[in-house]
């Protein structure tokens, strides 16, 4: 798309609004995995009962365990020359930040992307705010570099009114439609920050959820799991026995045959009554439970073991997981880590492109010199304590007291700045080690000159 004396044409702005209908129907496809309710097997056309759904929430425990892996809250630092970052803290901690980065980290790895939209307010403050899934879309030039030229945000109300902002490198603009009215442009607002203040998240090249190439595999386990045994059992408790004759003949005094109340209450009663039948086995020819057989099993087990394979991510529960400590430890994360460490190569582009953002904004609004940012990954992985203390005391001396305390998981150096400030302060105090220096002694000997 290219601009038209810096906006978007009508024509353009009518096929971004018909992108983002396809884009809205794409997350909630997505949503409902992520909530339980497999779409594949939930809207399935109706079958003769019985016609049991398990579906089993296999994309919300991959998109869990990845962002417990490596986007927990407090997982991803910054580190900045001294002078300059107070400056970026007062901004994130005004926005909350690690609980929002760990919220579109969330939405790139379950719907693709997940986008972040900066204002500033009436106080002259930088505000970050996320974007449902599904309720906004980028527009990208026709250049080979495919830069954002505007972003378009539509949010629908509990009255079913609308509110479409625009945002471009300049300005943003607002537009309201009551419901089955028309647009009308409300206001429109200069920004500082130099470019489309909206940053897109995303954890591939693909714009895809990390769970996209094993759908199949669960659809398939589904159906494994709500037919091989829920509706078998189903099956089963509804079947009707081969009774004797008698006893779908005689009734009740409400006019019910005992076959009747076996399909209403799934017990044998009123055997053996009247003279009729004595004991229940005469009956009843047949009262044996159907197997289901080791196949139905195997092939359950075996798509749920493809299905984390493939997804690249490791059982918590498993109890050689549990009982693994040092290098077993890291080759089973192993596989699950080459595909953070790709997440967050691309993560880490939106990161900066946030932080530049900020920057821009700042150097114009409180003319702050714009300083590099560095971004640091840890991982929320079982430590022993015990022996990374006694790894840091072998390390003194050969690394920097900053990749020392990196080593640190995030619940014991929460901050490593802030770790580095208190060990200086510390020095001087009275728990300084150094040895005392002697004073020095003057002996009289009571010679004069």
């Amino acid at each position: 798309m290219m601009l038209l004396d810096g906006r978007l044409s009508q024509e353009d702005m009518r096929l971004l609004e018909a992108n983002l209908l396809v884009v809205q129907g794409n997350s909630q496809f997505y949503k409902n995995y992520l909530i339980g309710y497999n779409p594949t097997l939930m809207n399935a056309p109706a079958k003769d009962s019985p016609d049991n759904r398990v579906p089993v929430p296999f994309a919300k425990r991959i998109v869990s365990t990845l962002k417990g892996y490596a986007y927990k809250p407090g997982y991803i630092t910054y580190s900045a020359p001294e002078e300059y970052m107070p400056n970026l803290k007062d901004v994130f901690d005004l926005n909350d930040e690690e609980l929002h980065t760990a919220e579109l980290a969330d939405d790139a790895m379950g719907y693709g992307v997940g986008y972040e939209i900066l204002r500033i307010d009436d106080s002259l403050r930088i505000r970050q705010y996320r974007v449902e899934p599904g309720d906004g879309i980028m527009a990208y030039d026709n250049t080979i570099e495919k830069k954002p030229i505007a972003f378009i945000h539509l949010v629908t109300h509990d009255d079913y009114s609308q509110t479409k902002t625009i945002y471009y490198a300049d300005v943003y603009q607002t537009w309201y439609r009551s419901y089955n009215g028309n647009w009308g442009q409300m206001e429109e607002v200069e920004h500082p920050f130099g470019m489309v203040p909206v940053v897109a998240y995303r954890m591939n090249r693909f714009n895809l959820p990390i769970y996209s190439s094993v759908l199949k595999m669960i659809d398939e386990h589904d159906k494994v799991i709500s037919s091989a045994y829920a509706n078998e059992r189903e099956r089963f408790a509804q079947a009707y026995l081969l009774l004797m004759d008698e006893l779908s003949e005689t009734t009740d005094s409400d006019g019910r045959t005992v076959i009747d109340r076996l399909a209403e209450i799934r017990a044998f009663t009123g055997l053996g009554r009247n003279g009729t039948t004595s004991r229940v086995q005469d009956a009843v020819a047949y009262l044996t439970k159907p197997a289901r057989g080791t196949e139905a099993a195997e092939e359950a087990d075996r798509l749920e073991r493809l299905i984390k394979e493939n997804a690249q991510i490791i059982d918590p529960y498993d109890a050689s997981f549990s009982g693994a400590s040092g290098i077993a430890l890291a080759y089973k994360l192993l596989p699950m880590e080459w595909l953070c460490a790709d997440m967050d190569g691309y993560f880490d582009r939106a990161l900066q492109e946030r932080i530049m953002l900020i920057q821009t904004a700042q150097e114009v609004l409180r003319g702050i010199t714009p300083e590099m940012v560095t971004i640091h990954h840890r991982r929320n992985i079982p430590m022993d304590l015990l022996n990374l203390a006694d790894l840091a005391g072998r390390l003194k001396g050969i690394l920097s007291d900053r990749t020392i305390l990196e080593l640190f998981p995030a619940d014991v150096v929460a901050d490593v700045e802030e770790e580095l400030t208190q060990i200086e302060e510390q020095a001087g105090s009275i728990f300084d080690t150094q040895e005392p220096q002697p004073e020095e002694v003057i002996i009289d000997t009571g010679e004069s000159e």
